[in-house]
């Protein structure tokens, strides 16, 4: 398995033990499904964070070709909560088609997740879509 590459603007937010646990939560969400990016938001990406905060991971996915060509249609979300080493985890994903229709519908929150500086990590399909919401 490809190591994920946990990026700077993420990376400089978070304490050396949070930054191991990200990279672990990461590196097992990615064994699961392909990510566009993930955005670290909550209390940490706006800049208050307390000790006790948790690591809020807010992804996006591209749903497996073999799992678009089913009967049924994949999910089109993944959430995991959890506390991990003592760092509480609340990570969500939602697959880019829905998150494109999310965000041609004004979704706050799906555009936050491509246009956001705090990116966890980013696969090369964040530069392509970046357009689509009014960024660079």
């Amino acid at each position: 398995m490809e190591r994920v590459n946990v990026r700077d603007e993420a990376r400089d937010l978070l304490s050396e033990h949070q930054n191991r646990v990200m990279t672990r939560v990461l590196e097992e969400e990615e064994a699961r499904r392909e990510h566009v990016v993930v955005y670290l938001s909550g209390a940490h990406a706006y800049g208050f964070p307390s000790p006790d905060s948790d690591l809020d991971l807010k992804s996006i996915h591209i749903a497996k070709t073999e799992d678009l060509l089913g009967f049924e249609a994949p999910p089109t979300s993944a959430d995991r909560v959890e506390i991990i080493e003592g760092v509480e985890i609340d990570y969500t994903s939602n697959e880019l088609g829905n998150v494109l229709a999310g965000i041609l519908g004004g979704n706050g929150n799906f555009i936050e997740r491509v246009l956001g500086r705090t990116v966890g990590h980013a696969s090369p399909l964040l530069a392509e879509l970046r357009p689509v919401c009014g960024g660079h």
